[in-house]
């Protein structure tokens, strides 16, 4: 073996090691919870690369932010402590979905309008909120995460969701499959 391929050979078994020492369960989370989230995202990120509408997904990814900010609002100030930011989030995703679909199906009102203004209100209510609460709350950690502080309750909600995921999309799968045809098969 030459120095270069020792080195590696190294790093890859003390990463091993790592894995399966005791003190490092944090690892063990973050290496499970990059394989369950990767379920969710390779099935709804293949809908929305196919579909493009990826600037519907981007919305209601930013939108989730004020129901991040209200959690915490009414954890701190109205003593909510079960009010988890991850219900929130989860809250106001599913309410940004369904009023784009309504707005879609039933308003006269174009699509891009009702993305465009749930994105900026998410955004600034999920300010405002935080603003609002009393306290330090590191943003950063609610905007980007943080892949090693994952606990066992997080691991059993994405893999709740991905169930979720993978038998919804068994279940209206060949209603994805014609919605997908059909807008790519036409000029």
């Amino acid at each position: 073996m030459t120095t270069g391929a020792a080195g590696k050979a190294t790093a890859m078994i003390e990463t091993i090691q790592a894995l399966f020492d005791p003190d490092n369960l944090f690892l063990r989370y973050a290496l499970v919870m990059g394989g369950l989230a990767s379920v969710s995202f390779g099935i709804i990120g293949t809908f929305v690369t196919v579909k493009r509408i990826g600037y519907l997904a981007g919305a209601i990814s930013h939108s989730i932010f004020g129901g991040i900010g209200l959690a915490l609002f009414l954890q701190v100030n109205a003593g909510l402590t079960w009010f988890d930011p991850i219900l929130g989030a989860s809250l106001a995703a599913v309410i940004s979905a369904v009023a784009i679909g309504l707005v879609s199906l039933h308003a006269k009102e174009r699509e891009d309008t009702i993305i465009g203004t749930l994105w900026a209100v998410g955004m600034a209510a999920g300010i405002l909120f935080i603003d609002k609460t009393a306290g330090y709350f590191n943003l950063s950690s609610y905007l980007f995460g943080d892949i090693l502080l994952i606990s066992k309750k997080d691991l059993i909600y994405v893999f709740c969701l991905d169930a979720a995921v993978l038998g919804l999309s068994i279940l209206f799968l060949t209603g994805f499959s014609v919605s997908v045809l059909t807008v790519n098969s036409c000029p």
